[in-house]
């Protein structure tokens, strides 16, 4: 009775928290509306793609989201423009097999975070100059983030 009287306290002390952590979040990916469509049916993948890539290349909060890079990543991936601009990587993960995900409870997060194993580790084995980061995603095909 006394967990169950904890869990409810703190759920109620958490509940006025979370309009707090919205508001950072749209300030975060402010500006970037106009390519929720083309690149992301939702924002949670953008933003756990950009935390877990920054976080496994060990940048952290140093590396800022950018809807230009945003922008010329749903370019790559959609339209097939050939090259990133000048001086920025380009980070790319396409699944081999789709089918491997079908199968699993939450097969966005498992493709997700495979992808972002894999862009993070191509991030981190690149000089750490970079500033920000833009990423489009195509559901359980590919992913594609561009840092400058």
């Amino acid at each position: 009775m006394i967990s169950l009287l904890g869990l409810l306290i703190g759920v109620v002390c958490l509940l006025p928290e979370l309009p707090v952590a919205n508001d950072h979040y749209d300030q975060l990916l402010k500006g970037c509306q106009e390519l929720k469509d083309i690149a992301f049916n939702d924002w949670g993948q953008r933003a756990f793609i950009y935390t877990a890539v920054a976080q496994i290349a060990g940048y952290g909060y140093t590396l800022g989201y950018s809807c230009e890079r945003e922008k010329e990543a749903a370019d790559l991936l959609y339209a097939g423009t050939s090259q990133p601009p000048e001086h920025s990587i380009l980070m790319d993960y396409e699944a081999d097999n789709r089918t491997a995900y079908m199968f699993l409870k939450n097969i966005d997060y498992r493709f997700l975070m495979d992808a972002s194993r894999r862009l993070g580790a191509i991030l981190k084995n690149k000089p750490k100059n970079k500033t920000s980061i833009g990423c489009a995603y195509k559901r359980l095909k590919a992913c594609y983030c561009v840092a400058y």
